[in-house]
């Protein structure tokens, strides 16, 4: 009578994976998990003939190097189909989704939106700056709340004029237009200062979120 030999055990610790994927046909399945809760999607997804469609993939997202892609159409997210509600609610909840953030999507096969994921960047050459531009009466997307007598982006709207920049939710603002607010924070009167008449919105960062 012969017997086995145990097989070998791998040694090391597993893999981590970004992302995991299941695919049904043209349907896909995708989740990615956060480095850390305040982490954006980094994904920019708007309304194309009526259908809730990935229109960027930034090289920072989450989602960046999954099977995500431009073109595809979003049928739920985190559960929440996109028929049940708005597609700026849905974003948003997956902006606030601390761990792992589940797409449900039809996928993209004409090629037709497919192109180079983008880079974020900013009006200012300065790391600790970021600067946008602005129509004269427009909201600029972004809300404040204070952290420890600090002021801290508490919130970056779909809409916001900061999306195509690498400001971040948990970006601590000393100076908004060059006016100070390290010494005191009003949340309110930020936001009122960064909606006041002017082509371009520049934030002094104290301390970057990265």
């Amino acid at each position: 009578m012969s017997t086995r030999e145990p097989r070998p055990q791998r040694r090391g610790p597993p893999m981590k994976r970004r992302s995991s994927s299941c695919k049904k046909g043209a349907f896909a399945s995708i989740t990615a998990r956060k480095a850390h809760p305040s982490e954006q999607l980094g994904v920019s997804i708007k309304e194309v003939d009526g259908r809730a469609t990935v229109t960027e993939i930034f090289e920072d997202s989450i989602f960046f190097q999954t099977d995500l892609k431009v073109g595809d159409i979003l049928l739920s997210l985190n559960g929440t189909s996109t028929r049940d509600a708005f597609l700026s609610d849905l974003i948003a909840s997956g902006n606030a989704a601390e761990e792992k953030v589940t797409m449900v999507v039809r996928q993209d096969t004409s090629g037709l939106f497919q192109k180079s994921p983008s880079k974020r960047s900013s009006l200012s050459p300065n790391p600790n700056e970021v600067e946008a531009e602005k129509e004269k009466d427009q909201d600029v997307g972004i809300r404040f709340k204070v952290l420890d007598n600090k002021l801290m982006v508490s919130s970056i709207l779909p809409c916001s004029v900061f999306q195509d920049t690498d400001l971040k939710v948990g970006d601590l603002v000393s100076k908004i237009n060059e006016m100070d607010f390290y010494s005191y924070a009003d949340a309110d009167y930020a936001l009122k200062i960064a909606n006041k008449r002017g082509s371009v919105v520049k934030l002094q960062l104290l301390q970057r979120n990265l």
